[in-house]
């Protein structure tokens, strides 16, 4: 678990956040999105070649670390075409002191994504390598996954006018549910075979255990967007965080409850739960949001 452990550390460096607030989603895709999904191809490529498992965590890790230097000469490297002006320092400081809601949502979720296989090891739960491999697949899929979602982040807060902000929001929900879903059923049908594969036979992944993280995937690919990209879009940065919190109590108390009852295959179907709770309550809020500031008080 230490790569895992340090790669979830490592991936809080990357400064997508400064290039989506700065509206650059050029430095975006050059020094986040791009290399993430080349880490993932050649570190999974390397393990299965290798058929040593413990190549794509120490990758992965490396690749993270990558991406956060590239950031950072990007922002504050010697080059004219550098973005970071003048007292931007102190701009992020006040900008961090003024978003507690993003910070607390970004430390929720970070601890909860570690769930899963720690609560399966307290517990001493049945089928544990493959809820671990299961959530490593999970996490790989998703990674390759972030250059759509990074694009969502950069399209729907450049709306000039409401009635574009509504449509870009109406856009960007529909085509990220299809995703998500068209994820899912990949995710589903491929990750028993990709399991044993890089695992040489040595883990079987259950379709009903892959079937379950395939709706997680899918879960996490239609909040990446409902959440960071058109949820703080609207402003309704509290409502994020009360989603993600909340999503991450409940899951915590069905692994400890389902955890008990149905073995390892309960924190799955804890964890499957717990991101459809999120992705309803985020829908919630943002019809809300869309309906409180519609000036008939309802949107076509």
């Amino acid at each position: 678990q230490a790569p895992a452990a340090l790669t979830a550390m490592a991936m809080g460096l990357g400064a997508s956040w400064f290039f989506i607030g700065a509206a650059q989603p050029s430095h975006l895709l050059l020094a986040d999105a791009v290399p993430r999904l080349m880490v993932v191809a050649c570190g999974s490529v390397a393990a299965m070649s290798l058929s040593d498992l413990a190549i794509l965590p120490w990758s992965l890790f490396a690749g993270e670390v990558s991406i956060a230097v590239l950031s950072l000469a990007l922002i504050v490297g010697p080059k004219k075409e550098r973005i970071l002006i003048r007292g931007v320092a102190s701009r992020i400081r006040l900008a961090m002191s003024g978003n507690s809601y993003g910070f607390a949502t970004a430390v929720s979720a970070t601890a909860y994504v570690q769930l899963p296989i720690v609560v399966g090891s307290f517990l001493a739960v049945g089928l544990l390598p493959q809820i671990a491999l299961g959530d490593r697949l999970k996490a790989m899929a998703l990674r390759a996954l972030m250059p759509p979602v990074h694009v969502a982040q950069a399209y729907v807060p450049q709306a000039q006018a409401h009635r574009e902000l509504v449509l870009r929001t109406q856009r960007t929900v529909r085509l990220s549910i299809a995703l998500g879903i068209l994820a899912a059923l990949v995710f589903t049908g491929f990750a028993p075979f990709v399991a044993g594969f890089i695992s040489v036979g040595e883990i079987r992944l259950s379709f009903a255990v892959s079937g379950l993280f395939g709706v997680v995937v899918g879960a996490v690919v239609v909040t990446g967007v409902l959440g960071t990209a058109c949820l703080v879009a609207w402003g309704k940065q509290k409502a994020l965080f009360i989603s993600t919190f909340v999503g991450a109590i409940v899951g915590l108390v069905l692994m400890a409850a389902f955890g008990r009852l149905y073995d390892g295959l309960g924190i799955v179907i804890s964890v499957a739960v717990a991101e459809m709770l999120v992705l309803s309550m985020q829908l919630v809020f943002l019809k809300r949001a869309i309906d409180e500031a519609a000036p008939t008080g309802k949107v076509d």
